[in-house]
């Protein structure tokens, strides 16, 4: 069912919601963005894309990180992009990472995941007709980048 979404107040219900996952290991998120935004989707669909961006961040960041998580628009788009601190992606997993069952081991735990959740975010993005980027940010960590069209 589409609707208008605040991405502003999503974003905030959201990053309380990873707080919590990353609790245990004294994970902070900074969110930055005043800039109203509205798009048009299924909210309960963005916000367990923007959940599933959110909780890899903190998975692969060490403990007492902060995750700096942005909010901000262009002419036609909203764009979030979420950036941690931890190690980075291995070159030879970038152009894989949004394969179904593409996982990469968490470091601190050695454990993988069932390389469902960056599939479902592309796969979300996708159906409300924006994009995904995963990469290495230049001074160290990753930036996934989500970008949605601003509702018209």
């Amino acid at each position: 069912q589409n609707e208008p979404i605040d991405l502003q107040s999503l974003l905030k219900e959201t990053i309380a919601e990873a707080s919590a996952h990353a609790s245990h290991k004294n994970i902070r998120f900074d969110f930055i963005g005043n800039t109203p935004s509205t798009v048009t989707g299924e909210s309960a669909l963005l916000s367990r894309a923007i959940l599933n961006l959110l909780e890899n961040a903190a998975d692969f960041s060490p403990p007492d990180a902060t995750i700096l998580v942005s909010l901000g628009v262009t002419d036609d788009s909203a764009i979030i992009a979420i950036r941690d601190y931890g190690p980075g992606l291995p070159d030879y997993a970038l152009p894989r990472l949004f394969e179904r069952f593409y996982s990469l081991k968490h470091q601190l735990t050695g454990r993988k995941g069932t390389g469902l959740g960056l599939c479902f975010v592309k796969e979300a993005a996708e159906l409300h007709h924006g994009s995904v980027t995963l990469k290495n940010h230049p001074d160290g960590g990753a930036l996934a980048t989500l970008t949605l069209p601003l509702q018209s």
